[in-house]
């Protein structure tokens, strides 16, 4: 009885572990794909415009320009898939 219970908390804990790295990963992939769209979104979507925001949760490029009061507003957006 003992044995198997040993055998049981060793498979559980393998399992788990499993999944742990396979969501650091996922993690760690999600995060360079975030970085490689906001780098699209600076240089190559809003390269002409002051200021750019990437918003990761939505895929949306925001690029800002100065309006004549000189404050920021959005001039153009582009989602980025």
């Amino acid at each position: 009885m003992e044995k198997r219970f040993w055998k049981t908390l060793a498979i559980i804990l393998i399992a788990i572990m499993v999944l742990w790295l396979a969501l650091g990963f996922w993690e760690v992939y999600d995060e360079n794909k975030n970085n490689q769209r906001s780098t699209i979104c600076y240089y190559d979507v809003c390269g002409e415009y002051p200021d750019a925001a990437y918003y990761s949760d939505t895929k949306v490029c925001a690029c800002y320009d100065y309006d004549v009061l000189g404050s920021l507003v959005v001039s153009k957006y582009e989602v980025i898939d």
